[in-house]
């Protein structure tokens, strides 16, 4: 199986059983040609009524008998539109009328990365300050005191103004 010369596969590999036993055989592909030639194809062929389980044409299809598909279509869109599906009259009027023009809002920008960064505000400064503390803690009746010593304690100051 190979691509003809405008690279559609033209067959398709399925597995068909003939007596319990399955066989591996071709099978047409639809091709967006193909699928284009068989809806024009599919609404103007005659419409066939359905019927019920005595054989009768049901009473909906009796208004469609030799008439084509396309013409049963759009007839039945009509009635289910003039009834209130609100569906099948959209659906008729985007057809007939053309479906309204909508509008989008689109913003086109043409700001580089750095140009961005460039509008933001600075970051804040960050100072270092060295702070020596020394912190004793009173004893209280279950411990022993302690006394803690903080040598170089860093703090982070986010002022401007340190």
């Amino acid at each position: 199986m190979s691509p003809n010369e405008s690279g559609q596969w033209l067959l398709s590999k399925v597995i068909e059983w003939r007596d319990n036993v399955p066989y591996v055989v071709g099978k047409e592909v639809f091709t967006k040609t193909s699928l284009n030639a068989m809806v024009p194809a599919a609404i103007a062929t005659q419409f066939k009524p359905r019927r019920n389980r005595d054989g009768e044409i049901k009473e909906e299809d009796k208004d469609f008998i030799g008439l084509t598909c396309g013409e049963a279509m759009m007839i039945r869109q009509a009635r289910d539109a003039s009834y209130g599906a609100l569906d099948a009259t959209e659906f008729l009027t985007d057809r007939l009328c053309g479906k309204p023009k909508q509008s989008v809002e689109s913003t086109s920008l043409t700001m580089t990365f750095q140009d961005y960064l460039d509008t933001l505000p600075p970051p804040p400064q960050i100072n270092v300050v060295e702070i020596e503390a020394l912190l004793e803690l009173k004893p209280d009746d279950a411990s022993q005191a302690h006394s803690l010593k903080l040598r170089k304690l860093q703090h982070l100051a986010l002022t401007d103004d340190l």
